[in-house]
Formats: C-alpha cells, structure tokens, sequence
C-alpha cells in the first residue's frame, strides 16, 4: 500500500496522541518497522517545526529509506502529511486577539450583567440566628411542661 493511500485513510485524528500514533502507524508503511523512540522524536520534531521541511531533513539527515522505490516522494508525503496532522485546528491568532483588554472593556462587558433580586430577602434574616432560635425553643418547651 502506498503511503498516499494510507495518510487518506487515517486523515481525520485532531488530538497529539492519534497523531503520535498515525506516525508510528504512518513510519511502520513508510520503511517496514516502527520504532517508538523514532516514532515519537518525528513526531517531536514534526510539533516544533515550521513547515514540513524540518521532518523532510531528520529523515534524510538520519539515512531513513522506504520500502518502495520511490523514495523522495514518499518521505516528503509522509512529512506534509505528519506536519498537517500535528499542526491541525492551529490557528495564528491577529492582532486584536492578542491584545489584552483594559479596564474600559471589562466595564463595558459588566454592563451585560445585572443583580438577581430576591424577593425573601426578610424570611432569611432569622434562619441563621441560633440564640433566636434556642429561645423559641425554651419558651415552647417551659409552655409544654407547665
């Protein structure tokens, strides 16, 4: 199976674990073995870089050859496609979202809220008080035995 045709089947996995294991998935068609040491610095790698080159450059750097015969296309497939997986969903924020808000802006948003009113406001007041409550119940029960 071409390594084209194994990125196209396991496309769709968002978080650093499948993608760590699409790798090693990826890295076992690509020359025949996985190595989780490996596996795991391409993966290390291919997270830092800027652009599918750096992961291209590891594995010509470190005499990886696949199976097949066609060697460049497949290695360089295999490292756009791991640099997609492990850099999907990223989005470079503008300018604007990385402002911080100031004071104004907080107020502005406070202005959106307001205060629940509460209507027992006056049946809550005695409910905590214990030495109220004590003296009720010494009053109810001096009554009863009398």
């Amino acid at each position: 199976i071409a390594l084209a045709a194994v990125s196209v089947l396991l496309c769709a996995m968002p978080s650093p674990s499948s993608s760590l294991q699409w790798c090693s998935d990826a890295l076992h068609n690509l020359v025949g073995y996985s190595d989780a040491a490996l596996s795991s610095y391409l993966h290390h790698i291919a997270l830092q870089s800027k652009s599918y080159h750096g992961i291209l450059t590891v594995l010509n750097e470190g005499g990886v050859t696949p199976v097949s015969d066609n060697r460049n296309n497949e290695l360089e497939g295999f490292a756009r496609n791991l640099h997609d997986k492990c850099h999907a969903g990223a989005k470079k924020k503008t300018a604007s979202e990385r402002s911080r808000l100031t004071n104004a802006d907080w107020m502005k948003r406070a202005k959106n809220y307001d205060l629940i009113v509460d209507d027992d406001d006056d049946a809550d007041d005695n409910i905590g008080n214990s030495s109220h409550r004590a003296a009720q119940k010494k009053e109810h029960t001096s009554k009863s035995t009398i």
